[in-house]
């Protein structure tokens, strides 16, 4: 009896260590995201942006995608509000080039996130400026 005790316990402790708390799910989220973004994994990137916008959002990328190169795709900032933590503003920061020509342009998107039943999800992205407000004449993205 008391070895099913001992083994019930230790598994109820390491379970409880598993539970990710949303602001260790939102690293994780944005880590993902960036490497799927790096690797223009358009299709597998768009399952982190909300329904409403994941279409649309997918075609964007991948149209803007079609010979592109990227050099860097890095987060420069995360915002994230207080406990409990249900909302973020993250700064994706993403410098590529287009053959022939071999000039690196670098634009950072801001991007609103929100946590839910499936995770942190994209609900918004817009361009910014080096002060983090929208640019006046948005080009595709990148």
């Amino acid at each position: 009896m008391s070895r099913w005790f001992a083994a019930l316990l230790v598994g109820v402790l390491l379970g409880c260590g598993a539970v990710q708390t949303p602001r260790v799910r939102l690293q994780d989220d944005l880590r993902a995201f960036e490497k799927k973004i790096r690797w223009k994994k358009w299709g597998a990137a768009a399952k982190q942006v909300t329904a409403e916008k994941r279409a649309d959002w997918l075609k964007q990328h991948r149209k803007a995608g079609r010979g592109l190169q990227l050099t860097d795709v890095r987060i420069e900032r995360v915002e994230a509000g207080p406990l409990p933590l249900k909302k973020a503003m993250v700064y994706l920061s993403v410098a590529w080039y287009r053959l022939p020509n071999m000039t690196v342009r670098e634009r950072t998107w801001r991007q609103r996130w929100a946590h839910g039943p499936a995770g942190w999800m994209m609900m918004e992205e817009v361009a910014v400026d080096a002060e983090g407000e929208p640019v006046s004449t948005p080009t595709a993205w990148p």
